[in-house]
């Protein structure tokens, strides 16, 4: 990545500038206390099959006075001859500058080092490293930021792919069926929200409806949703009952190796002869009747189960009515009831049923 390519030029400069130096890395820490992490280095004659280990001594001490530190000759040095992990990788001398963020708090350190007992880190150097250092954090700073700019701009080209696959698996109208008026509304809370709706014209001058919220966001989801849409449209169009196809959605999901993810749904399907209806729900807010008269109702709630892809062999049940003139049937997600005002306040069920018991022309 950019990043990573700058940090090494970074070092292959620095290896240029102090001829001394055998090799050179980079370690991010935000505090003295904090486990630096190598994030990057380089060898001016190979890796010698020694392993690096950023000294905590070392590191604490820049952090802590946010100034350079050198050590000429380290086994000499009263400072730093106790530092096993210098005596480890057989350290004779060293340059260490602290990294500050844009704010000018530490985010790390650069530290040159030598084995071979002939070279020598002088003051001289200590002044050159203490003047590039700010430079260095100010490249890496804006490394940072442009990293940063780079993923939300994936993150909103991938954002857009899903809400172009979202809103191409929902219907842009309703189907026109004699004898009943169906409405449908849909807008994301979101940039991509997890909601799904659609008609299926079944055999039989029947009609199948779902209402579904598949959980998480983004293109998973959007993938997830399209999975779901087509698999639903077949399993209604050649199970026996609506329960038999939610039952063969659910065990299809379980067994895909998707892991957390599920889906709550209403499947209903309507006799459109008959005016009978079969309504599973599959851990989904309960379908709400009215009636001619205004008085509103949950329809299925004891036969309510649990949402499709978490249990395996699952037997989901039906519950059934027939719809008499004047009657209405009400699907929604819990992105209906969990809208919020100015106030932080849920719009919440009971307000949607007060609202369903007005009469018709309000």
């Amino acid at each position: 990545c950019i990043r990573d390519r700058v940090l090494s030029n970074v070092l292959s400069g620095l290896m240029e500038v102090f001829p001394a130096a055998e090799r050179g890395f980079i370690a991010s820490a935000a505090t003295e206390n904090a486990e630096p992490t190598i994030r990057a280095a380089k060898f001016r004659h190979g890796n010698s099959g020694r392993p690096l280990h950023v000294s905590r001594t070392i590191c604490g001490r820049v952090l802590r006075s946010n100034e350079a530190v050198i050590s000429a000759n380290v086994a000499a040095d009263d400072v730093f001859a106790a530092s096993q992990s210098l005596h480890a990788n057989q350290i004779h001398t060293f340059l260490c500058a602290p990294l500050t963020n844009a704010s000018g708090k530490p985010m790390g350190i650069v530290q040159l080092e030598a084995t071979n007992a002939g070279m020598q880190f002088t003051k001289a150097d200590l002044d050159v490293i203490a003047a590039i250092a700010p430079h260095v954090s100010l490249s890496l700073n804006f490394t940072s930021l442009h990293q940063a700019e780079m993923e939300r701009l994936s993150i909103q080209r991938d954002l857009e792919l899903a809400r172009k696959v979202q809103l191409g698996l929902l219907p842009e109208q309703p189907p026109s069926v004699p004898g009943y008026d169906l409405y449908n509304f849909y807008e994301a809370a979101s940039h991509v929200g997890g909601d799904y709706f659609d008609y299926f014209p079944l055999p039989g001058n029947r009609l199948g409806i779902v209402v579904a919220d598949v959980s998480g966001k983004g293109v998973s989801a959007a993938l997830l949703m399209a999975k779901m849409s087509g698999e639903m449209k077949l399993l209604l169009a050649s199970a026996q009952s609506a329960a038999s196809a939610v039952s063969q959605l659910n065990q299809g999901l379980c067994q895909s190796g998707v892991i957390g993810r599920f889906v709550t749904l209403v499947a209903a399907i309507i006799d459109l002869e008959e005016h009978q209806v079969e309504i599973v729900n599959a851990g989904h807010l309960a379908p709400l009747l009215r009636d001619a008269a205004g008085n509103v109702s949950e329809v299925g709630t004891a036969q309510r189960s649990a949402a499709v892809g978490i249990i395996p062999d699952h037997p989901f049940q039906s519950a059934h009515l027939t719809l008499q003139p004047g009657d209405s049937l009400t699907l929604v997600t819990d992105g209906f009831t969990e809208a919020m005002n100015t106030d932080g306040q849920l719009y919440g069920e009971n307000r949607l049923i007060q609202q369903l018991q007005r009469p018709a022309e309000n």
